[in-house]
């Protein structure tokens, strides 16, 4: 999971609320779905294109908006630009990860990519497996089924080539933290950044 700095709601959302107030959501299919689109885009941008939970690259057409309270629970928060991010529909496994698998869950100790310390929260094994540190960040993974095989074998890959760039000359660690901390020349971050930075700095 990747620290998530939101910014400021994009106008073209905030006028559309205030031209069709008292609507949540999921009124967006039926009302009004290319802006739906668009913002759905306009999130994974802010997100540097990849999944608010599990860091895969997002493909558009196969991602949704994620609202961390979910809006069955909190409708007054539906249009809260502040509760969405982007998910992808499930890694290699439709739905059956991330958003889509976290669905109605949420705990208070939900463990948020829009928490400060998020990324300490977690570790990750040469395998490429992601263990929460304590039992909130532990109950994180499970609900978003974030340790699933395809998941792992993904950022293991990841993991097996810094490791590997660190072994032919350390000089390279500092270059290779830059390189998965931040957004390239494109605003994107590089797909499953947090282990290889966990990788690099403890593996």
């Amino acid at each position: 999971m990747k620290k998530i700095n939101k910014g400021a709601s994009p106008g073209f959302f905030e006028l559309w609320k205030i031209n069709n107030p008292n609507t949540i959501y999921s009124d967006l299919e039926r009302m009004n779905k290319p802006l739906r689109n668009k913002l759905r885009l306009h999130l994974a941008k802010e997100q540097g294109d990849i999944c608010c939970y599990c860091c895969c690259r997002l493909i558009p057409g196969k991602l949704h908006t994620e609202h961390i309270k979910p809006q069955t629970q909190f409708q007054n928060d539906t249009m809260d630009y502040t509760n969405m991010l982007a998910s992808c529909n499930g890694y290699e496994v439709t739905d059956d990860t991330c958003g889509h698998r976290k669905n109605k869950w949420y705990s208070n100790g939900f463990v948020s990519p829009l928490d400060a310390d998020c990324e300490s929260r977690f570790e990750y094994t040469l395998q490429g497996r992601i263990k929460g540190k304590d039992a909130d960040a532990q109950e994180t993974v499970d609900n978003l089924n974030l340790s699933v095989f395809q998941l792992n074998r993904a950022r293991q890959k990841i993991i097996s080539l810094v490791l590997h760039e660190i072994d032919i000359d350390q000089r390279h660690k500092q270059e290779l933290l830059r390189h998965y901390r931040n957004k390239d020349a494109n605003g994107q971050y590089q797909p499953f950044s947090p282990a290889a930075v966990y990788a690099i700095q403890h593996l």
